[in-house]
This record gives C-alpha cells, structure tokens and sequence, in this order.
C-alpha cells in the first residue's frame, strides 16, 4: 500500500504525518501500562502498604490514561485532516485530467455518469488515507505493546502470544492458496465453455451447407435444426 501511495507523486507533507504516526503508536502502547501500573498498586496494597504511599502510583495511573485518550484524539483528528489533504490532491488531479479530455469526448460518454462515477470512487479512497493508515499502525504497536508487557509478567505468555501470529500467518497463506486456486478452477472452466461453444458453432455451420445429388444437379439446402436437450 505505502509503494502505491509513493507511486501516486503526491506531496505527502511528511512534517505533519510523522508526528501523527507518533501520536498514534503513543496512543497505542500507554494502554498497555496501565494494567502493569494498577498490578503495582494491588501488589503494594497487599502488601500493607498506606493509601498516601499509594497516591504517585494511582496519579502515575491517571495520568497515563490521560495522556493516552490525548493522543488518541490529536492523531485521529490530525490524521483525519492529513489525509483528506492527499485525497484532495489525487481528486484535484484526476478530475483536471478529465477537464483535458477533448470535447469529442463528451459527445460519446454520458459526462454525469463519468462524474457520479468518479466521486464515489473518490469515497472509496478516503479511507485509504484516513483511516488505514492509523489503523494499521496502532494495531501493529499495540501488539509489540501486548507482547512486551506479557514478557515483563512471565516468559512463557509471550511464548504463547508469539504463537498466534504465527498461527494467523499460516492462515494467511493458506487463503491465499486456496484463492489461486478457486481462480485457476474459474479460468479453467472458462476455456471449456468456450471451447465447447466454437465446436457447437462449427457443427451448425456444418448444418448449414447445401447437400448436392449424385447426379449433378441443382443443390438442395436443407436446413438441420439441433435440438438442444
């Protein structure tokens, strides 16, 4: 996806997409310690410690969640304005093309149906630079995020969360196998049809040529009708 979007030449304003990629992987790994931080604070309180020793952990805790629904809303709401700048860019581009096409065109395409068609295309895009993105980062650092403090706790549940990936990778490849092969199925199915329906034209040329006698004379054409059963 991050080659195609490259590809594309537009001016991706990299200064203000940056911190937003910060911002998100902030936002997705501050959750994470907040669980550890109120695991600190049951274990000191079992262990008889006083409620005014407990106070910086409990304000380390709300400030933890404070800063994690900050950076969640900042990287949302500059990420949201960062892409549709870019998604701007690519309709700003796409459509000043389609203004160069010569008039003669117009007079063979319906230009509302062109126009209808390119702006729900557009639609469909804008996720692509507002919301994949984001998403995939948080997703990505929220399981390192998981995985780190899974390995603070005991090794052996991070042996056991590094399994699952794995398991959905091996998922992951067999869809795509199974896919190839669904479409080689389909491609293979089309040549036959197609083939069968040459050979069914061929015999009804065949039908179709005049039967001459024996004895020179006038050819008769009779027509065979097949009856498809």
């Amino acid at each position: 996806m991050i080659r195609r979007v490259l590809a594309l030449d537009l001016d991706l304003q990299w200064h203000r997409i940056l911190p937003v990629f910060a911002l998100t992987a902030l936002a997705a790994s501050l959750p994470v310690c907040m669980p550890l931080i109120l695991g600190w604070v049951i274990d000191s309180a079992l262990r008889g410690s006083t409620l005014s020793s407990l106070i910086p952990l409990l304000s380390l805790y709300v400030a933890v969640a404070i800063l994690a629904a900050s950076c969640e809303v900042i990287a949302n709401s500059q990420g949201t304005k960062v892409g549709y700048t870019i998604s701007w860019q690519l309709a700003q581009r796409t459509y000043s093309h389609l203004m160069r096409m010569p008039m003669l065109t117009y007079s063979t395409i319906n230009p509302g149906v062109v126009h209808s068609r390119l702006t729900n295309d557009m639609r469909l895009i804008d996720p692509l630079f507002t919301t994949v993105p984001l998403a995939t980062i948080h997703g990505w650092v929220g399981l390192a995020a998981v995985g780190v403090a899974l390995a603070m706790i005991n090794g052996w549940f991070l042996t056991a969360f590094v399994l699952i990936p794995v398991a959905l990778l091996a998922v992951r490849f067999s869809e795509g196998k199974i896919n190839e092969t669904i479409g080689a199925s389909y491609e293979v199915r089309l040549r036959s049809v197609v083939s069968d329906r040459g050979h069914y034209n061929g015999r009804c040329c065949e039908c179709d040529t005049p039967d001459v006698d024996n004895n020179g004379g006038r050819a008769s054409v009779r027509h065979r009708r097949n009856s498809v059963r």
